[in-house]
């Protein structure tokens, strides 16, 4: 990606310096203003009337009657969140997955494809990706990103409500795919015994579908920038198929069940989250 660079409109921001320093000469007086005139005592009567009436009005309006005023009640929000919470859980419980739309903001997940592009200035940042099958020399990876380990954290209250348990988290992978990469159908180790993947930005003529090999039947994806697809990392064998745009970066969120077989494999053995690399792992 490139950002179109253009010549600096030096001529229009001399005009609009000169426009504001004309400004503040004409509003900065040369001499003293004159007292202000008196106000009838009838006007001064309705002002205070009106004052009176509008400090009133405002001390008795609240946060509450505005909501109403909108249409949305806190009993409303509250529901509307239950039932989109209730039908993620659902689908996860029946189809071993669920798909968060706007998981995160676009804007973040802007934000964080950018930082992710601007990483690759350090050559030793990223790390071709042993983990998938990559037929691309530009296609990188990094374990446990700081960026990542964050969000992995912030995440985890998000995606316990749609598990319906609590979790332990074990690790983040930020990758950034390129043209001619491809996903192999798998399953997940142990230490993503609960996977969440999330596209961060793709610049392609054509979406790249993760699919699913669900409970019910085979799901193609397609994830829009904050997009997240949380699913049983060891059950359901998943792939994509040969990418065929320019780039796309993807994240992915690993947990544990908190009380299941593997919860002592938090953290993927490390001592803590953070951007800290596994024991042994080069």
């Amino acid at each position: 990606m490139s950002i179109a660079a253009g010549k600096p409109r030096r001529s229009r921001l001399r005009s609009s310096d000169r426009s504001v320093r004309h400004t503040l000469r004409r509003l900065a007086p040369s001499r003293p203003l004159p007292p202000p005139r008196a106000v009838a005592p009838a006007a001064k009567a309705a002002i205070d009337r009106f004052a009176g009436i509008s400090s009133a009005w405002f001390c008795s309006f609240s946060w509450q009657h505005l909501r109403r005023m909108v249409g949305i009640t806190h009993n409303e929000t509250v529901d509307r969140l239950s039932m989109k919470q209730d039908r993620l859980r659902s689908n996860f419980m029946n189809k071993g997955f669920a798909l968060m739309r706007k998981g995160i903001s676009p804007e973040l997940a802007n934000i964080f494809a950018n930082y992710a592009i601007l990483q690759a200035a350090d050559p030793d940042y990223y790390t071709l990706d042993t983990h998938t099958r990559i037929l691309s020399s530009a296609s990188r990876s990094r374990y446990a990103d700081a960026l990542g380990e964050c969000l992995l954290l912030r995440l985890q209250p998000q995606i316990e409500a749609v598990v319906g348990e609590p979790l332990h988290p074990t690790y983040s992978y930020l990758r950034i795919y390129g043209k001619g990469s491809i996903l192999d159908g798998h399953v997940d180790r142990r230490e993503s015994e609960i996977a969440a993947s999330m596209t961060l930005a793709c610049v392609a003529d054509a979406p790249w579908l993760l699919c699913l090999q669900a409970r019910d039947k085979t799901h193609a994806l397609d994830l829009a920038p904050g997009d997240i697809v949380v699913y049983e990392g060891i059950q359901l064998p998943h792939w994509r198929e040969v990418f065929q745009g320019e780039f796309c970066i993807q994240v992915i969120f690993s947990y544990v069940r908190a009380n299941g077989e593997f919860a002592s494999l938090r953290f993927d053995g490390r001592d803590q989250i953070g951007p800290i690399q596994k024991p042994g792992r080069n």
